[in-house]
């Protein structure tokens, strides 16, 4: 999943509290539409609203200076489909860089423009008190006073949302975290948060043994139930020195043999230290990085 799935299954749940700040009107469907000319043309997100005008969205990550024409063209094949409609027309720029893109085309007797909307322009609060769960996560790319405490706030909110839901929620919040650099501190936060971190590791080749281990079981357990003195302390040391061993083969496999000083880290681990161990796999460039 990249960023541009990620954004678009956000605002697909139709968003109501960002687009009713941005229009002032909340979506009623989504429309589903295609065009095909030379070559195929499929926009980001196309809503009829309540008040009976077209909406159409592209999602931005990078400053496009060729923007204003293909929201042209885009203008000019949905007035075509939708005649008896108003178009109205936004691009949502999510990107980290400074905002550097023109939202209009004037040359002469050709004058058009659209809305640019810098998503940083949104307080994070606006994300966070929505009803839609998807949609708080949109508050790690906004202006927030501590990002260690909203994405605290995030996770604590879905706490209650179903495991299979909850799972693709945190999966988007890694996904967006990345446009703002924070994913290492949401990767702190997860184990602090009692969420399944199976869906960091679930599509990494590394990582695909990890999972018959039990680390999903293994961690909601623990969390739920606290690691209490005696509690089937041998089905917890066996776990520990499965995910130790394989640990060590996933290190090996991307970083090549162990030196002594790394072996000896991994045989005094935690399980908890292992879990971490295995997480920082994923964005780790050099051996030391994995061992925090």
């Amino acid at each position: 999943m990249d960023y541009d799935v990620a954004l678009k299954a956000i605002f697909q749940s139709h968003s109501s509290q960002f687009f009713f700040h941005l229009l002032g009107s909340r979506p009623v469907r989504q429309l589903s539409v295609e065009f095909v000319s030379v070559e195929k043309r499929i926009p980001d997100l196309v809503f009829e609203l309540e008040d009976g005008r077209i909406l159409h969205v592209e999602l931005q990550v990078d400053n496009d200076p060729t923007m204003p024409w293909r929201m042209l063209q885009y203008y000019w094949l949905l007035r075509s489909n939708y005649r008896d409609h108003v178009v109205v027309q936004a691009v949502v720029y999510v990107g980290n860089a400074r905002l550097r893109m023109s939202s209009e085309i004037d040359e002469g007797s050709l004058q058009f423009r659209y809305s640019l909307v810098d998503i940083r322009q949104f307080s994070g609060e606006v994300f966070l008190q929505s009803p839609s769960s998807s949609e708080r996560a949109l508050a790690l790319l906004c202006p927030v006073p501590d990002a260690r405490e909203t994405i605290a706030r995030v996770l604590r909110s879905w706490a209650e949302v179903p495991f299979d839901e909850r799972n693709n929620l945190l999966e988007t919040l890694v996904i967006l975290s990345g446009l703002r650099g924070l994913k290492s501190v949401v990767q702190e936060r997860l184990p602090s948060m009692a969420i399944n971190t199976e869906v960091l590791i679930r599509d990494n080749e590394w990582f695909q043994e990890w999972k018959e281990l039990g680390v999903k079981e293994g961690r909601q357990e623990g969390v739920k139930e606290g690691l209490q003195e005696g509690r089937q302390e041998g089905r917890q040391e066996g776990q520990k020195e499965g995910r130790s061993a394989l640990l060590r083969r996933l290190i090996e496999r991307k970083f090549g043999p162990l030196p002594q000083w790394a072996e000896d880290r991994l045989s005094g681990a935690t399980a908890e230290q292992l879990d971490e161990c295995a997480l920082r796999i994923l964005d780790a460039s050099a051996l030391e990085q994995i061992f925090g």
